[in-house]
């Protein structure tokens, strides 16, 4: 079973059909965070006060590093007090809306960057954690290489968890192993590889650490 650090937990359901997804991304570039927030309707998903919410939701998985959705909803919010289920369901009744926590994922990377990508509309995103010794704005530019493919086609595996419920992990090597269709290999050569690309553009050793990528909804 992966570990908590490469899965999220689906917990949404009917009642939260739509959703959008959020990133944050610390100011040194070495963590970071995604999280999808579920609601009821399409049209919440645009206003300010659910924005508002998700982008403070994905600060607090940042700092406050949960390592599930159970252990989320009952850190403190805030220094005022009151839970993060708390504070979310204050949000709920403002918004007059159902609103759940579908996905988390936070990742760090000691000798490396992490990135986070999210459409402008909040339908996708994605945190990847490079370990590279390039410098960061190397990094960057294969990093929205990789954000790109992984929204085009995501690569993850599900399983059930405890109580049944459905689990999403994210296996670094079988996005590396990945083969690279926009580059025709030579006759009797194997196709070229993310690896490969990693290592062609960030030098050698460059690997993939981690990665996540959710799509809005339950």
């Amino acid at each position: 079973m992966p570990s908590p650090a490469e899965c999220g937990a689906r917990v949404g359901g009917p009642l939260t059909p739509f959703g959008r997804v959020g990133t944050f991304i610390a100011e040194d570039g070495r963590s970071g965070s995604l999280v999808s927030m579920g609601c009821a309707r399409e049209e919440t998903l645009r206003m300010g006060g659910f924005v508002d919410y998700l982008h403070r939701l994905c600060q607090h998985v940042l700092v406050q590093a949960p390592s599930s959705l159970a252990v989320l909803a009952e850190q403190d919010w805030s220094e005022a007090g009151g839970t993060v289920a708390q504070a979310q369901q204050i949000r709920a009744e403002e918004l007059d809306e159902v609103l759940s926590v579908l996905r988390l994922a936070r990742f760090e990377s000691r000798e490396g960057w992490v990135f986070g990508y999210e459409n402008p509309s909040g339908q996708g995103g994605v945190l990847v954690a490079l370990r590279t010794l390039a410098p960061r704005p190397a990094a960057s530019r294969v990093a929205m290489q990789l954000t790109g493919m992984l929204l085009d086609d995501p690569v993850g595996d599900c399983g059930v968890g405890e109580q049944g419920v459905l689990m999403e992990w994210f296996d670094p090597l079988t996005l590396s192993s990945r083969a690279l269709e926009s580059v025709e290999a030579p006759e009797g050569e194997a196709p070229r590889t993310v690896q490969d690309m990693l290592e062609d553009r960030l030098g050698e050793g460059t690997r993939i650490e981690s990665y996540a990528c959710f799509r809005g909804g339950a």
